[in-house]
Order: structure tokens, then C-alpha cells, then sequence
């Protein structure tokens, strides 16, 4: 994200769209919430719990976990659900934001990913991934764009952050 918001700053980007950033009043950047989303343990469709009617954290703490790397709003997000929940961290972590990565790692095993069922809506469809059943309450986190705050976005730019705001504001999000 730092890579990011160092572009954006300079002007080699137009926007960050993704999980929003807390923004210091008086900052150069500006955010905007398109909508808020739950994170979901995600796996392959031939991981052993797939077929589960529920399933358990302790259950799901025996197997190896792709997180997102440390200080993203997601992995704080799941490491104060675990706090909450009284248990330990998982034990063999991969951390990573790639998820073309991730996507390779749970395909090729037994391990289970902390993500957003929109990234892997795609993968869900082919039938590939799917969001095991369990809830992960206090896990919402925002989702929008980011800007910078006294400049106009160009012509194009303000195109696609249109159509963002529509494409959000059909989402089913519960």
C-alpha cells in the first residue's frame, strides 16, 4: 500500500481502489466508501472441509493459512477476531497480498485463505474456490477509493470512479 499511496501522491496513479486507510484530517488524500465487506475463509473446492455444514475456528486452526500481510486493515481485522475469540494464531502462515498467489497456493493444497468473497467471485463461479461456512464477525472493513484530495480526477478517471460507484451500489452486500 505504501508503493501505492507514494504514486498516488506523486500523480503516477489516479486512484487506489481497495480497503480505505484511515486519512489525517488536512491530508493530501481523500477517501471514499463504496461499501463495506466481510472477510470469509476461503478454500479450494476439494479442501477436506468443503463439504462441511459449519465449521469451527479450532477446526480450521489445524490447517495452513495464506493472510494478508501485517498492518493491512484485513489481517488487523482478523488478528482482533482472534483476540476475541481467545485462540492463537495460526502456526504456518504465508503472508501475501498476491492473489494470483493465493489463488496457486490454496489450488495446490489443503489451505485456507483470509479474503473477501469478491476477490475470488470468478474462482467461486468456475466452481475452483469457495468461502467455507463460517462467519467471522467484527471482520466488516471498509471498501472504496482513494484520491488525492485537491485535484480533480481526469476525464477518464472520473469515468471509472462512476462506474464504481454504480457497480457498488447493485451490490448485494449483507
Amino acid at each position: 500500500y505504501a508503493v501505492l499511496e507514494a504514486a498516488l501522491r506523486s500523480g503516477e496513479l489516479d486512484l487506489i481502489v481497495g480497503a480505505t486507510r484511515d486519512v489525517e484530517p488536512g491530508s493530501s488524500l481523500a477517501t471514499e466508501v463504496l461499501f463495506e465487506d466481510e472477510l470469509s475463509v476461503i478454500a479450494a473446492r476439494h479442501h477436506p472441509l468443503a463439504g462441511a455444514e459449519s465449521v469451527t475456528l479450532d477446526e480450521l486452526l489445524g490447517f495452513g493459512w495464506v493472510l494478508p500481510l501485517r498492518r493491512t486493515p484485513a489481517r488487523a481485522l482478523f488478528d482482533q477476531y482472534l483476540s476475541r475469540q481467545g485462540a492463537a494464531a495460526p502456526r504456518q502462515v504465508v503472508e501475501t497480498s498476491s492473489l494470483s498467489t493465493i489463488r496457486g497456493l490454496l489450488l495446490g493444497s489443503d489451505r485456507v485463505a483470509l479474503l473477501s468473497r469478491h476477490q475470488v467471485y470468478y474462482d467461486e463461479e468456475a466452481g475452483l474456490l469457495l468461502a467455507l461456512p463460517i462467519r467471522l464477525p467484527g471482520t466488516r472493513r471498509p471498501i472504496g477509493i482513494t484520491l488525492r484530495a485537491n485535484t480533480t480526477p481526469s476525464p477518464a478517471a472520473s469515468l471509472f470512479i462512476d462506474e464504481l460507484r454504480a457497480m457498488a451500489a447493485q451490490l448485494d452486500i449483507k
